[in-house]
Formats: C-alpha cells, structure tokens, sequence
C-alpha cells in the first residue's frame, strides 16, 4: 500500500512537468508553423520600391531615347553573338580542368554522402573531350534550362555544416538560361545526351532536350522586326490555338509580330521530331509584358523590381529562381539594357565605377546617398551586389536577392539568418539580431558603386 502511495504521489508530482513539456511543445509547433521570423527591414519596410518614387518625376525619361535606343543595340549584339559569332576561343584544356578540379575535390551529392571520383571519370569519358569541339552550329533553347559545369544535373555540394555551402550552393551549377535564348553547339557527348553551348549570359553543359538547332532562315527571321519582354514571372505562353508552349518570365526576350485587344502576338521556337527548331505564332498577356525597350522611367523600373521581389533566392538560377545577380540582370532586360551574369563583372564593367572600400560604413552610405542615382546604381561588395532605389529619411534602401545575414554563435561558431527572397531593405539588414556577425555587415562590406548607363547620359530628376 505504501509503496502503490509513494508511485501515485510520483505521478502527481510528475504531472505539471509533463503539462509544461507538452505546452511547451505545443508552442514549439505553432510557432514554426508560423514560419520564420523576417529581419526587421523585411517586417518594417513595406516591400514595393514605388513608394520611393517622387510623382512629379516618375515618368521622367531617365536617359534620352535615342540613348536607350543606342544601349537596346548593343543588347541586340550581345543576346544574339552565339549566332553571329561562327568560332568560340574556348580551348578543351578549360573544359578539361573542370573534370579534373572535380575528380580531385569530389564534394559531396544529393544524399549527403562523398562523390565517389569514379563519378567525374564516367563523365569525362562520355563527354569524349579528344574530339572537342565536334560540333558548330547555331541552336535555340525550347526549355527553360540549366548550364552546367559538367554534363550532369547531379549536384556536388561542400560542407554541410559550413554556412554558406551544402544546400543550396550546387557547385556544378553555372546559370539558369531562359526559354527560347539563342545559343551555340560546339561540342556533345558521345550519347549525344548534352551539348557545351555558349550563350550571352556563360558557356556551359546544357541538357539536349532543351535545345534544337536553327539555320540561317530561322536567325534571319528571328533578328529581324520588334522585341517583346514579360515584366512578369510565371506567364503562359500558348499558340493561337489555346494550346500551351511554356511559362515565361522576365529576363526572356521573343520576336513580336503584332498586338490585339488581349495579347500580343509573338513568335516562340519548339523542337520538331529532329530536334530542328520551328517558329510559331503565339500569344502573351498585354498586361505581362512591354515592347523593348521599355522607357527607363522610375515608375517602369519600380514596376519591374516590385514583380521581382519576395520571389524565392535562387543560386545559380537553380529551380527557376535568382540570385543576386541574375535578379538585376534580369530586372534590365526589359529596358533593353545588358549586365553580366556575375556580380563582379556586372560592377567592374558598370559605368562611372567609384572605389569605396577606404571609407567607414557611415561615409559609404553618405556618398551613396549623394552621389547615387536611384534604380541606375549597382552597389557591389564581394559575393554580392545590389541596386541602390532611393532612401526612407537618412537611410539608403536597395533591391536585392540576399541569401541570408552572416552570424556568428557562441563561442564564435559562424552562421547564416536565412532571408532566402529578394527585398528591399536598408544597407545594414539584420542589424538588430544579436547574434550578427558586425564583421559581415553589408554596408561595412560594400567595396564600390556603379552606374547601369553611362554617367553623362542620366537626367538626374
């Protein structure tokens, strides 16, 4: 009895831990189907870029017509080079070495286990790189695709446990390459299951599926006549007969042939039963998309950057999505304007380039403040870039497609605030967290800033 006395006392005594570790979980569990907890710029700042605009200056052309006219040109020339261009320098020895970085540093696959070298070995040896290049001719991609370091969409991550590497950092990824963006074959594998194409945004492995060859009818057809770009993403693109071709999204350029009272009418390129590309009428919503180049006016630019934020970060341009410089890259298409693929190149090849890396983070934002143009100034540091969009009181503001805010644990243990979209945000996101890493503060980082047009051409409002 006294024993069945003391286990029920037990039981009683032992009842509010339980309660407290159930409520405690229960908590647990809403709070994470909540969904995580935004940086304060992400929960403060309302996310739209065209509340910075001042009214009586937002239609202002921002450069001349027939400046922009001058730029679309030269995007003109850049998109279609694969075309153009009959010889690529690319030597084997380049695409040799990727197999061989990679037999030596294998990384780590999608199940989190080592990449066994014999995996980069089978690769090489179907990619049959004696005969490099083997191939020459002008292609179309009919698929929203990935370019590749090796033929291959298997991934290879690093360290898992490192911030910054692991998910989603594939190290075999190069870029996403639009729909229906003109390339060049110049070699494939002897399963003739990947081509190594170059495009205007990098060279890559591309999967063969995803592209069909074009002769010099299609080119002559295609370059000629107006351009149509999306302004937004996820739109559908169907044939006169309502039957469904592809989603575009911006950043993607096609042949415009006319409008209606609902769509425009343009041309996109399938693959036929050869894998040979055929042009056929299709439309897209008047409301998705603009006649190239779209006025560079604030309010355009504001338009284009609101459709593009809170939309998911993508390294790489992996699963349809933007890192931080395909976002700009993309965001200027529209305009007719050409960056770079990658962030450095897209601030070192900027216009009126100014060196900040000596000033203190107060300086930097003060000279950002003065001297930049909003919605035309890219602000780069390492790994990174952005576009300045104006200020909210003594603040400076910037669009971009930010990955996470460095931290760093006790005792020192380096990490990551996952933010993972792009948004508008000061130039000091994630200030407030205790556990940031002061060392990682962008402002502090930002090395330089540049101008998408040339200087001397900007009406400043």
């Amino acid at each position: 009895m006294s024993c069945m006395l003391s286990e029920y006392k037990a039981g009683q005594e032992r009842t509010p831990v339980r309660k407290i570790v159930f409520s405690l979980s229960v908590l647990m569990l809403v709070a994470c189907a909540a969904g995580p907890v935004l940086i304060r710029d992400v929960r403060i700042l309302p996310q739209q870029t065209r509340n910075t605009l001042d009214s009586r200056t937002a239609e202002m052309r921002l450069v001349s017509e027939s400046c922009q006219e001058k730029l679309s040109l030269r995007f003109d020339a850049v998109f279609f080079r694969p075309w153009v261009k009959e010889q690529d320098s690319l030597s084997p020895e380049r695409v040799r070495q990727s197999f061989s970085a990679f037999r030596k540093n294998p990384g780590w696959g999608e199940n989190r286990l080592p990449r066994d070298p014999g995996f980069f070995e089978a690769l090489e040896t179907d990619a049959d790189l004696n005969t490099f290049p083997n191939a020459g001719r002008p292609a179309i991609t009919t698929a929203h695709s990935d370019l590749r370091v090796l033929p291959t969409g298997k991934p290879v991550f690093r360290d898992f446990r490192l911030p910054g590497e692991g998910y989603p950092f594939d190290h075999l990824q190069v870029s996403s390459v639009g729909v229906n963006t003109p390339i060049r074959i110049l070699h494939e594998t002897r399963d003739k299951s990947w081509y190594y194409v170059s495009s205007h945004i990098a060279s890559g492995w591309l999967p063969a599926r995803d592209a069909a060859a074009v002769d010099s009818a299609f080119v002559l057809a295609w370059m000629q006549g107006g351009r149509i770009a999306p302004t937004a993403d996820g739109i559908p693109v169907s044939r006169d007969d309502g039957a469904f071709l592809f989603h575009a999204a911006i950043g993607t350029v096609f042949p415009l042939i006319g409008l209606d009272s609902l769509d425009y009418r343009i041309r996109a390129a399938v693959p036929d039963a050869d894998r040979n590309a055929v042009r056929v009428e299709a439309r897209l919503p008047v409301n998705s998309g603009a006649v190239m180049p779209l006025p560079l006016t604030s309010a355009n630019l504001a338009a284009v950057t609101d459709a593009l934020i809170d939309m998911p970060y993508g390294w790489g341009g992996l699963f349809r999505n933007r890192d931080c410089s395909s976002a700009l890259k993309d965001l200027f298409t529209p305009f007719g304007l050409m960056l770079p693929r990658h962030s450095a190149h897209q601030a070192r090849t900027g216009h009126g380039y100014t060196d900040l890396s000596g000033l203190s983070p107060e300086e930097k934002e003060k000279r950002i403040l003065r001297e930049g143009v909003p919605f035309l100034t890219l602000l780069w540091l390492p790994g990174h870039i952005m576009l300045y969009v104006g200020h909210a009181e003594d603040r400076a503001l910037a669009f971009h497609a930010l990955w996470g805010i460095r931290t760093r644990r006790f005792p020192g243990k380096p990490g990551r605030k996952i933010v993972g979209r792009s948004v508008l945000t000061t130039l000091s996101p994630g200030r407030e967290l205790r556990i940031r890493d002061r060392k990682g503060d962008i402002l502090g980082r930002i090395q330089g800033m540049a101008f998408v047009v040339p200087l001397d051409s900007i009406r400043i409002p």
